[in-house]
């Protein structure tokens, strides 16, 4: 929401940096356009790249402290498995770029690079289709969280799902039938809305 707000306020860019390799870092691609994943040479990322499927979310990859040793090895590995990739994503070849932040080495190539990303988002149409199939996600979760919602009041006791509850419960139906008539309950208007 945050991201929104600032885009409809007029920020041209904003920037998300995640937590590190997980499962939010891999929810990145539900919000950015870009995504630029910044690994370092001595914590063992490449191992980790391959194992976390960020190789496959990637627009950009940046090896920070390109000054240490393993930066070049790492940025190599980096390289040769982006090379193998079939098709890379859809026309665009992700870059493999060294940085280093403290003293601003690489960092307006980096930069360059990520509006290279955009126009060619934008000249191929992938960024309409993004943005439509992340609207569409969105959509989704909050009917489901909707519908969650309409579910637990129909199914609280005394409701007129909370029968079904207790058949199911009782062994009088089975998981899939109290599913299937409390899903008839909700769509012909016989559950608590």
């Amino acid at each position: 929401d945050i991201i929104k707000l600032m885009g409809a306020s007029g920020a041209g860019f904003v920037v998300v940096e995640t937590v590190g390799v997980g499962q939010s870092e891999l929810d990145i691609i539900e919000v950015a356009d870009t995504v630029v994943v910044v690994l370092v040479p001595e914590s063992g990322d490449s191992i980790q790249t391959m194992k976390a499927g960020i190789m496959e979310i990637g627009d950009l990859f940046v090896v920070n402290k390109s000054d240490r040793k393993g930066a070049q090895s790492l940025a190599a590995e980096l390289r040769g498995t982006l090379a193998v990739r079939a098709g890379a994503k859809a026309g665009w070849r992700p870059p493999v770029l060294l940085t280093k932040a403290v003293d601003g080495t690489g960092v307006a190539e980096v930069a360059r690079e990520i509006e290279r990303h955009g126009d060619f988002l934008k000249e191929s149409g992938a960024l309409k289709i993004k943005r439509r199939e992340r609207m569409k996600n969105e959509l989704m979760r909050e009917t489901e969280r909707a519908l969650s919602s309409v579910l637990a009041k129909a199914v609280k006791d005394g409701a007129p799902a909370s029968e079904v509850v207790s058949s199911v419960l009782e062994g009088r139906r089975s998981v899939v039938e109290g599913a299937e008539e409390i899903t008839r309950l909700l769509t012909d208007g016989g559950g608590n809305k």
